[in-house]
């Protein structure tokens, strides 16, 4: 998968030894983070970091949402384990936009999400339409007690 490498100022202009003992030693906050093409956020780990069993083997990198959650639950995440964005928006991995759910969970979450936004719209929708029948049945009164007075006038 390619990645779009948000820091590019992390391995230039160092010897390749000075390069591994940086990326060893530098803090994750300080860590170059990638943003890939499904909008999730991407970060190498060092081997001697404790989340690094979760990290994809092939590229040393893990996403940044799960690394998250397992040092706010102080624990490796499972593999049925998944990380929800309650918000939906991909790149938001504040701990209170996250949230801990399973595989089996996870799409009936999307499931009730989406059944609870058309549940939503329908009463918004029908809330509408009776402000609008409310307003005819309004209008309809005034024009014909209008044209009763009209017509009272003309006799």
């Amino acid at each position: 998968m390619k990645r779009q490498k948000i820091d590019q100022s992390f391995a230039k202009g160092f010897s390749r030894d000075t390069y591994l003992y940086r990326r060893r030693n530098t803090p994750i906050s300080k860590r170059p983070i990638w943003k890939r093409k499904d909008g999730y956020l991407e970060v190498g780990l060092p081997e001697n970091h404790w989340c690094y069993p979760i990290t994809s083997k092939s590229r040393h990198s893990t996403l940044v949402h799960r690394l998250v959650m397992a040092e706010y639950l102080g624990r490796l995440l499972q593999p049925c384990e998944i990380v929800h964005h309650i918000n939906g928006v991909r790149d938001d991995n504040r701990i209170e936009n996250l949230k801990l759910t399973v595989k089996g969970e996870h799409e009936l979450s999307y499931e009730d999400g989406y059944n609870v936004g058309l549940r939503e719209g329908l009463k918004l929708r029908d809330n509408e339409l009776e402000k609008q029948i409310k307003l005819l049945r309004w209008q309809v009164t005034e024009l014909t007690q209008a044209l009763q007075l009209k017509l009272g006038e003309t006799k």
